[in-house]
């Protein structure tokens, strides 16, 4: 049965993935490449260790490869640099949205309970609890 399963495993679909891979395609797109699904492919990656570091490898030197572009681009480009540090330093230079929200929590509760045949006074009540502790 297992001889079945990997069946699909290639030299030539290893390599097309892993081409894939180090052009920049996500693992479901570079599966998707080498004419798998994605779950085919982390299933390899799971049962085969040596597979599993060659993708990962692959990722890198994409990884690298766009690395070197930006930087490449960054002393005529702030846009470049300004990219680089959002992205590489998230935490000091990554953009702060704000989002937002409002809801009618009664009504909200009062549709939910019906949907679901509760009470709609103990469905609002676990509701505003759930809020006091988010805050």
């Amino acid at each position: 049965m297992s001889g079945e399963r990997n069946s699909k495993l290639t030299d030539a679909r290893v390599e097309a993935i892993l081409n894939a891979l180090r052009t920049g395609c996500t693992r479901r797109a570079a599966a998707a490449v080498g004419g798998i699904s994605h779950t085919t492919l982390y299933d390899w990656m799971n049962n085969d260790p040596t597979l599993a570091a060659t993708i990962e490898r692959a990722e890198g030197e994409a990884e690298a490869t766009f690395t070197a572009i930006v930087a490449r681009a960054a002393p005529t480009s702030w846009q470049a640099s300004a990219w680089w540090l959002e992205r590489r330093k998230y935490q000091d230079y990554g953009r702060r949205d704000k989002v937002e929200m409002s809801i009618d929590l009664r009504k909200e509760a009062e549709r939910i309970a019906a949907e679901m045949g509760l009470d709609p006074a103990e469905v609002l009540a676990e509701a505003e609890a759930i809020m006091r502790g988010a805050k």
